[in-house]
């Protein structure tokens, strides 16, 4: 939806722009979580919906911003989204892993407005507004990327996430000391995010959704702009930078 008065919903469309409207009467004031409710979501459309809630918990847990209640929230999303997820596409007849989906997504929207996002969240909204391509789609695709391509300065937020994802990780501390070797170790977490898209059977490329590689670098300019950058957790400063990561993607 447009947010700007001088604009029409079809020149926002045609300028490839995706805004977001923001206003408390927007909040819900009553949340249901019901898994009969949504026992009859297509597969891939709950693959891609929770991959978008686990982007929510994986950047708000390494955002710049980040905080206790952030972390608390966020990590407890991780760990529910990814043990449950894949049960609940496999057969949305499992009600238990249908509900802790719906509380893995809970946590995460509750978490993410705490902390705020990083270039993760800024390609993705990009993409969506340059190619109109499913904006969960585009979450799933980019979220194991920007995970490599932010390892290096989020090695002890990789090891929280990885131990909420059950896999073995080295402690904070360990892994903060041990950086320039531990990279490789922790890049389990960023590997364990795709192979949960292969295994649902999720676009893994850019390329898969229909975007151009020659359209990349305007991809880059254009996250350049949007918020999230300003969050992430190393510092963007030029489209260059951007650009890693979507070549990355494509």
């Amino acid at each position: 939806m447009c947010a700007s008065p001088r604009l029409t919903e079809k020149r926002c469309r045609e300028a490839g722009k995706k805004f977001i409207v923001a206003d408390p009467k927007l909040a819900p004031r009553t949340v249901v979580l019901d898994p009969q409710a949504v026992q009859t979501v297509p597969s891939r459309l709950l693959a891609a919906s929770g991959m978008n809630a686990l982007a929510h918990c994986v950047e708000a847990i390494y955002s710049t911003h980040t905080q206790a209640l952030t972390q608390a929230y966020c990590l407890a999303g991780v760990s529910r989204l990814s043990e449950f997820l894949p049960r609940a596409v496999a057969s949305t007849a499992d009600l238990r892993a249908m509900g802790q989906v719906q509380v893995g997504a809970c946590l995460a929207g509750m978490g993410v407005y705490s902390a705020w996002t990083g270039i993760h969240h800024a390609i993705v909204h990009v993409v969506g507004g340059r190619f109109r391509v499913p904006h969960a789609n585009i979450h799933a695709l980019v979220l194991p990327y920007a995970m490599r391509w932010n390892l290096d300065a989020t090695l002890d937020a990789h090891a929280q996430i990885a131990r909420a994802m059950n896999i073995d990780a080295p402690n904070d501390e360990e892994a903060a000391r041990r950086a320039p070797e531990a990279v490789l170790e922790m890049n389990r977490a960023p590997e364990a995010v795709l192979e949960m898209n292969r295994t649902m059977g999720l676009p893994l490329r850019l390329r898969d959704l229909g975007i151009p590689r020659d359209g990349l670098p305007l991809l880059a300019e254009d996250a350049l702009g949007d918020y999230s950058v300003y969050t992430n957790p190393k510092p963007i400063t030029s489209a260059s930078q951007v650009l890693e990561v979507l070549e990355m993607a494509w």
